[in-house]
């Protein structure tokens, strides 16, 4: 949770630094896509974390019953389930409008940008086609996007200190 909270703070302040004016639109757009997943997020894993701990310790302790502590994991279940799979999409959608900006800009590797935009957009679509319970789609055909988008992340971290280490840049006059 904190990772993702690391990248919306991370992402929005980057997308700032773009010179290119359309590609500071498109970072700007992608903000609001970012805090929201960001929420959703955090929501998802506090309520996953609470609601299943609620129900094991009340099953545990006798409060409730195994039939009714069974279909409340369900419940708990597809909560948890739906908000994750939200979450998933609308990050991917987020980094992908990130990833576009930065490669518009030519400020950023064209090869790094790329791997930026295969991954999230491939997140993207896994995320959304979960979201749309598209037959025979599982949460496994997420992993390989969000590997390599989470490479990208990596790299755009690290292309980020190098540059912020060398200073500003002067154009020759």
């Amino acid at each position: 949770m904190l990772g993702v909270l690391c990248w919306a703070v991370a992402f929005t302040t980057a997308g700032r630094t773009l010179t290119d004016p359309i590609s500071g639109a498109i970072a700007r757009m992608a903000d609001p896509v970012l805090v929201a997943a960001a929420a959703v997020f955090a929501v998802n894993y506090a309520h996953d974390g609470f609601s299943s701990g609620v129900v094991a310790q009340q099953w545990s302790s006798g409060e409730r019953g195994a039939a009714a502590a069974l279909v409340d994991s369900r419940v708990t279940e597809g909560l948890v389930g739906g908000t994750s799979i939200l979450s998933q999409t609308l990050l991917g959608l987020a980094l992908a409008l990130y990833a576009l900006a930065m490669l518009r800009s030519g400020e950023h590797s064209r090869v790094l940008c790329s791997v930026g935009i295969v991954g999230t957009l491939g997140w993207f679509a896994g995320g959304a086609a979960l979201f749309l319970r598209l037959p025979g789609v599982s949460f496994e055909i997420l992993l390989p996007f969000v590997g390599l988008a989470t490479v990208w992340v990596l790299g755009v971290g690290v292309a980020l200190l190098r540059r912020g280490f060398r200073g500003p840049r002067t154009e020759p006059a």
